[in-house]
Protein backbone atom coordinates (compact mmCIF):
# COMPACT_ATOMS: atom_id res chain seq x y z
CA UNK A 1 0.00 0.00 0.00
CA UNK A 2 1.53 3.27 -1.13
CA UNK A 3 0.64 6.85 -0.20
CA UNK A 4 1.83 9.88 -2.14
CA UNK A 5 2.67 13.02 -0.19
CA UNK A 6 3.87 16.36 -1.43
CA UNK A 7 7.47 15.12 -1.46
CA UNK A 8 7.33 11.44 -0.57
CA UNK A 9 6.24 8.08 -1.90
CA UNK A 10 5.54 6.10 1.25
CA UNK A 11 5.15 2.35 1.66
CA UNK A 12 2.82 1.85 4.60
CA UNK A 13 3.11 -1.04 7.04
CA UNK A 14 4.71 -4.39 6.27
CA UNK A 15 4.56 -5.84 2.75
CA UNK A 16 3.13 -9.29 2.10
CA UNK A 17 3.60 -11.81 -0.65
CA UNK A 18 6.57 -13.72 -2.00
CA UNK A 19 8.62 -10.81 -3.39
CA UNK A 20 11.73 -10.23 -1.20
CA UNK A 21 11.76 -6.98 0.75
CA UNK A 22 15.04 -5.74 -0.84
CA UNK A 23 13.42 -6.04 -4.28
CA UNK A 24 10.38 -4.08 -3.12
CA UNK A 25 12.62 -1.41 -1.62
CA UNK A 26 14.41 -0.90 -4.91
CA UNK A 27 11.11 -0.73 -6.80
CA UNK A 28 9.77 1.85 -4.37
CA UNK A 29 12.96 3.90 -4.59
CA UNK A 30 12.96 3.79 -8.40
CA UNK A 31 9.30 4.80 -8.57
CA UNK A 32 9.90 7.66 -6.14
CA UNK A 33 12.87 8.88 -8.15
CA UNK A 34 10.83 8.79 -11.36
CA UNK A 35 8.19 11.00 -9.70
CA UNK A 36 10.67 13.41 -8.14
CA UNK A 37 9.81 12.18 -4.66
CA UNK A 38 11.68 10.65 -1.74
CA UNK A 39 11.08 6.97 -0.95
CA UNK A 40 9.99 6.16 2.58
CA UNK A 41 8.63 3.30 4.68
CA UNK A 42 6.28 4.11 7.56
CA UNK A 43 5.17 2.06 10.58
CA UNK A 44 7.09 -1.03 9.58
CA UNK A 45 7.87 -3.90 11.95
CA UNK A 46 11.32 -4.65 13.40
CA UNK A 47 11.70 -7.50 10.87
CA UNK A 48 11.20 -5.25 7.84
CA UNK A 49 13.20 -2.44 9.47
CA UNK A 50 16.15 -4.82 9.86
CA UNK A 51 15.95 -5.77 6.19
CA UNK A 52 15.76 -2.12 5.18
CA UNK A 53 18.82 -1.34 7.29
CA UNK A 54 20.68 -4.27 5.73
CA UNK A 55 19.84 -2.77 2.32
CA UNK A 56 21.49 0.51 3.36
CA UNK A 57 18.39 2.45 4.43
CA UNK A 58 18.31 4.61 7.57
CA UNK A 59 15.69 3.69 10.17
CA UNK A 60 14.28 5.30 13.32
CA UNK A 61 11.56 4.30 15.80
CA UNK A 62 8.37 6.21 15.09
CA UNK A 63 5.52 4.53 16.99
CA UNK A 64 4.49 1.64 19.20
CA UNK A 65 1.70 -0.67 18.10
CA UNK A 66 -0.68 -1.69 20.87
CA UNK A 67 -2.29 -5.11 20.49
CA UNK A 68 -3.99 -8.01 22.26
CA UNK A 69 -4.70 -11.70 21.76
CA UNK A 70 -8.52 -11.80 21.99
CA UNK A 71 -8.62 -15.50 22.92
CA UNK A 72 -6.28 -14.94 25.88
CA UNK A 73 -7.68 -11.65 27.08
CA UNK A 74 -8.54 -11.90 30.79
CA UNK A 75 -10.34 -8.97 32.33
CA UNK A 76 -9.77 -10.24 35.87
CA UNK A 77 -6.10 -9.39 36.25
CA UNK A 78 -4.52 -6.76 38.54
CA UNK A 79 -3.22 -4.80 35.53
CA UNK A 80 -6.80 -4.31 34.32
CA UNK A 81 -8.34 -3.14 37.59
CA UNK A 82 -8.85 0.37 36.22
CA UNK A 83 -10.52 -1.05 33.12
CA UNK A 84 -12.93 -3.06 35.27
CA UNK A 85 -13.91 0.10 37.14
CA UNK A 86 -14.65 1.91 33.88
CA UNK A 87 -16.76 -0.99 32.62
CA UNK A 88 -18.77 -1.08 35.86
CA UNK A 89 -19.49 2.64 35.53
CA UNK A 90 -20.66 2.17 31.96
CA UNK A 91 -22.90 -0.72 32.98
CA UNK A 92 -24.45 1.22 35.85
CA UNK A 93 -25.28 4.09 33.49
CA UNK A 94 -27.44 1.78 31.39
CA UNK A 95 -25.05 1.76 28.45
CA UNK A 96 -25.62 -0.99 25.89
CA UNK A 97 -22.97 -2.00 23.33
CA UNK A 98 -23.81 -4.10 20.28
CA UNK A 99 -22.00 -5.33 17.18
CA UNK A 100 -23.66 -3.70 14.19
CA UNK A 101 -25.37 -6.13 11.82
CA UNK A 102 -26.92 -5.08 8.54
CA UNK A 103 -27.43 -1.41 7.78
CA UNK A 104 -25.53 1.07 9.93
CA UNK A 105 -27.22 4.12 11.57
CA UNK A 106 -25.12 6.36 9.33
CA UNK A 107 -26.96 9.60 10.07
CA UNK A 108 -26.46 9.18 13.81
CA UNK A 109 -22.84 8.17 13.30
CA UNK A 110 -22.20 11.14 11.02
CA UNK A 111 -23.59 13.50 13.65
CA UNK A 112 -21.25 12.07 16.29
CA UNK A 113 -18.30 12.23 13.89
CA UNK A 114 -18.97 15.89 13.03
CA UNK A 115 -19.25 16.90 16.68
CA UNK A 116 -16.09 14.99 17.54
CA UNK A 117 -14.17 16.63 14.69
CA UNK A 118 -15.24 20.12 15.80
CA UNK A 119 -14.21 19.40 19.40
CA UNK A 120 -10.83 18.02 18.33
CA UNK A 121 -9.88 20.57 15.69
CA UNK A 122 -10.69 18.27 12.79
CA UNK A 123 -9.79 14.71 11.89
CA UNK A 124 -6.29 13.46 11.16
CA UNK A 125 -5.34 12.11 7.76
CA UNK A 126 -2.84 9.99 5.82
CA UNK A 127 -2.39 6.81 7.90
CA UNK A 128 -5.37 7.65 10.15
CA UNK A 129 -8.99 7.01 9.19
CA UNK A 130 -11.57 9.73 8.75
CA UNK A 131 -15.33 9.29 8.78
CA UNK A 132 -17.22 8.68 5.55
CA UNK A 133 -20.36 6.62 5.05
CA UNK A 134 -18.98 4.33 2.35
CA UNK A 135 -15.75 3.87 4.32
CA UNK A 136 -17.27 2.75 7.64
CA UNK A 137 -19.84 0.63 5.80
CA UNK A 138 -16.99 -1.65 4.76
CA UNK A 139 -15.80 -2.07 8.36
CA UNK A 140 -16.93 -3.89 11.47
CA UNK A 141 -18.67 -1.37 13.74
CA UNK A 142 -19.53 -1.48 17.44
CA UNK A 143 -22.32 0.84 18.63
CA UNK A 144 -22.92 2.24 22.14
CA UNK A 145 -26.37 3.52 23.17
CA UNK A 146 -27.39 5.04 26.49
CA UNK A 147 -30.43 4.12 28.52
CA UNK A 148 -32.70 6.17 26.24
CA UNK A 149 -31.47 4.45 23.09
CA UNK A 150 -29.42 7.44 21.89
CA UNK A 151 -26.17 6.66 20.09
CA UNK A 152 -23.36 7.95 22.30
CA UNK A 153 -20.34 6.35 20.66
CA UNK A 154 -19.02 3.97 18.06
CA UNK A 155 -15.79 2.23 17.15
CA UNK A 156 -14.86 0.78 13.76
CA UNK A 157 -12.38 -1.95 12.87
CA UNK A 158 -10.67 -3.27 9.79
CA UNK A 159 -11.33 -7.01 9.95
CA UNK A 160 -9.73 -10.10 8.43
CA UNK A 161 -10.08 -13.74 9.46
CA UNK A 162 -6.97 -13.44 11.63
CA UNK A 163 -6.98 -9.84 12.88
CA UNK A 164 -9.14 -6.91 13.94
CA UNK A 165 -7.51 -3.47 13.76
CA UNK A 166 -9.05 -0.45 15.47
CA UNK A 167 -9.65 2.54 13.21
CA UNK A 168 -12.22 5.14 14.31
CA UNK A 169 -13.28 5.93 17.89
CA UNK A 170 -16.01 8.56 18.10
CA UNK A 171 -17.69 9.19 21.48
CA UNK A 172 -20.30 11.85 22.16
CA UNK A 173 -19.15 14.69 24.40
CA UNK A 174 -21.66 13.58 27.07
CA UNK A 175 -21.13 9.83 26.68
CA UNK A 176 -21.23 7.94 29.99
CA UNK A 177 -17.89 7.34 31.65
CA UNK A 178 -16.47 4.07 30.34
CA UNK A 179 -18.22 4.18 26.96
CA UNK A 180 -15.11 3.71 24.84
CA UNK A 181 -13.74 1.04 27.17
CA UNK A 182 -17.02 -0.85 26.80
CA UNK A 183 -16.85 -0.59 23.01
CA UNK A 184 -13.33 -2.02 22.88
CA UNK A 185 -14.05 -4.72 25.47
CA UNK A 186 -17.04 -5.86 23.42
CA UNK A 187 -14.93 -5.84 20.27
CA UNK A 188 -12.36 -8.07 21.98
CA UNK A 189 -15.11 -10.55 22.87
CA UNK A 190 -16.51 -10.49 19.33
CA UNK A 191 -13.04 -10.91 17.80
CA UNK A 192 -12.41 -13.93 20.01
CA UNK A 193 -15.72 -15.47 18.95
CA UNK A 194 -14.77 -14.90 15.31
CA UNK A 195 -11.47 -16.73 15.84
CA UNK A 196 -9.22 -13.69 15.37
CA UNK A 197 -5.73 -14.24 16.76
CA UNK A 198 -4.92 -10.57 17.12
CA UNK A 199 -6.71 -7.30 17.88
CA UNK A 200 -4.73 -4.13 17.29
CA UNK A 201 -5.56 -0.96 19.19
CA UNK A 202 -3.49 0.89 16.57
CA UNK A 203 -0.33 2.81 17.36
CA UNK A 204 0.84 5.31 19.92
CA UNK A 205 3.66 7.78 19.33
CA UNK A 206 6.61 7.66 21.71
CA UNK A 207 6.28 10.16 24.54
CA UNK A 208 7.41 13.66 23.62
CA UNK A 209 10.08 13.65 26.33
CA UNK A 210 11.65 10.60 24.68
CA UNK A 211 11.79 12.26 21.26
CA UNK A 212 15.15 12.08 19.52
CA UNK A 213 16.58 11.63 16.07
CA UNK A 214 15.17 12.46 12.62
CA UNK A 215 11.67 11.19 13.48
CA UNK A 216 11.34 13.46 16.53
CA UNK A 217 9.14 15.89 14.59
CA UNK A 218 6.46 13.22 14.20
CA UNK A 219 6.63 12.34 17.88
CA UNK A 220 6.32 15.91 19.14
CA UNK A 221 3.53 16.83 16.74
CA UNK A 222 1.56 13.75 17.76
CA UNK A 223 1.88 14.60 21.44
CA UNK A 224 0.59 18.13 20.85
CA UNK A 225 -2.81 16.86 19.76
CA UNK A 226 -5.76 17.17 22.10
CA UNK A 227 -6.13 14.12 24.30
CA UNK A 228 -2.76 12.54 23.42
CA UNK A 229 -2.02 11.68 27.05
CA UNK A 230 -5.58 10.49 27.58
CA UNK A 231 -5.40 8.25 24.54
CA UNK A 232 -2.22 6.68 25.85
CA UNK A 233 -3.83 6.08 29.25
CA UNK A 234 -6.94 4.65 27.58
CA UNK A 235 -5.05 2.09 25.50
CA UNK A 236 -2.62 1.11 28.23
CA UNK A 237 -5.60 0.40 30.49
CA UNK A 238 -6.12 -2.81 28.51
CA UNK A 239 -2.64 -4.03 29.60
CA UNK A 240 -1.71 -4.74 25.98
CA UNK A 241 1.32 -6.09 24.19
CA UNK A 242 3.62 -3.45 22.68
CA UNK A 243 5.54 -3.71 19.40
CA UNK A 244 7.86 -1.00 18.03
CA UNK A 245 7.24 0.45 14.58
CA UNK A 246 9.79 2.25 12.43
CA UNK A 247 10.21 4.82 9.70
CA UNK A 248 12.88 4.24 7.03
CA UNK A 249 14.37 6.14 4.10
CA UNK A 250 17.47 5.79 1.89
CA UNK A 251 19.48 8.51 3.71
CA UNK A 252 19.38 10.66 6.87
CA UNK A 253 18.32 13.71 4.84
CA UNK A 254 15.57 11.72 3.14
CA UNK A 255 14.38 10.45 6.51
CA UNK A 256 14.09 13.99 7.89
CA UNK A 257 12.21 15.15 4.80
CA UNK A 258 9.89 12.15 4.92
CA UNK A 259 9.15 12.63 8.64
CA UNK A 260 8.19 16.28 8.05
CA UNK A 261 6.07 15.37 5.02
CA UNK A 262 4.20 12.63 6.88
CA UNK A 263 3.63 14.89 9.89
CA UNK A 264 2.07 17.48 7.58
CA UNK A 265 -0.08 14.85 5.88
CA UNK A 266 -1.39 13.61 9.22
CA UNK A 267 -2.02 16.95 10.91
CA UNK A 268 -3.03 19.04 7.87
CA UNK A 269 -4.82 16.66 5.52
CA UNK A 270 -6.36 17.93 2.32
CA UNK A 271 -10.17 17.80 2.05
CA UNK A 272 -11.47 14.49 0.81
CA UNK A 273 -12.83 14.49 -2.76
CA UNK A 274 -16.47 15.50 -2.94
CA UNK A 275 -17.11 15.67 0.80
CA UNK A 276 -15.69 18.18 3.26
CA UNK A 277 -16.45 15.96 6.26
CA UNK A 278 -15.62 12.61 4.70
CA UNK A 279 -12.58 10.46 5.27
CA UNK A 280 -10.40 7.58 4.22
CA UNK A 281 -7.15 6.02 5.35
CA UNK A 282 -4.84 7.60 2.80
CA UNK A 283 -4.97 11.05 1.20
CA UNK A 284 -3.11 12.94 -1.47
CA UNK A 285 -1.53 16.24 -0.46
CA UNK A 286 -1.27 17.80 -3.89
CA UNK A 287 -2.57 16.22 -7.08
CA UNK A 288 -3.52 12.76 -8.25
CA UNK A 289 -5.64 10.01 -6.68
CA UNK A 290 -6.38 10.05 -2.98
CA UNK A 291 -5.18 6.50 -2.45
CA UNK A 292 -2.50 4.95 -4.57
CA UNK A 293 -3.08 1.23 -4.89
CA UNK A 294 0.35 0.68 -6.37
CA UNK A 295 1.73 -2.80 -7.13
CA UNK A 296 5.25 -1.51 -6.48
CA UNK A 297 4.87 -1.98 -2.73
CA UNK A 298 1.87 -3.77 -1.30
CA UNK A 299 1.16 -3.77 2.42
CA UNK A 300 -1.24 -5.27 4.96
CA UNK A 301 -4.39 -3.19 5.42
CA UNK A 302 -4.15 -3.60 9.18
Amino acid sequence: MVGRGARTLTGLLDPFGATPVPVLLERLRSSARAEGRVACLYKISPRVAAQARAAGWVIAPVATEVWLDPARFDLNTPARAGLRRKLRKAEKSGLRVTRALGLLPLDEMAGLARAWAVAHGGERGFSMGRFAADYVSAQQVLLARDGTGRLVGFASFHVTAAEWALDLMRPAADAPDGTMQALIATAITEAARAGARRLSLAALPPRAEDAAGPAALLWRRAEKGKGAAGLRQFKMGFAPQLSPRYIAAPSPAALMLAAADIARAIHRPAPLPGCAAAAETEIELDTGPALAADPVFVSRAS
